[in-house]
């Protein structure tokens, strides 16, 4: 994953250059730049992400979560 991280962090500050927020134009040229790797590396941190949390759940005895 860190082999990607210069690259799409490159990309990212490239795509931004002229651009005034992150909107479907910059969407377009990061993509273009970075491709699917960077869809499944940002899928693949949410999915680890989870896990932990998850897991802290589990590890704490399954605490009843508070009603919204």
């Amino acid at each position: 994953a860190n082999t990607w991280a210069d690259r799409i962090i490159l990309a990212d500050r490239q795509c931004r250059d002229d651009l005034p927020d992150y909107n479907d134009d910059y969407l377009d040229r990061f993509y273009a730049q970075v491709g699917s790797v960077a869809i499944q590396e940002l899928n693949g941190a949410a999915h680890d992400t989870g896990s932990y949390w998850y897991t802290a759940w589990l590890n704490a005895g399954r605490p009843e979560l508070p009603s919204r």
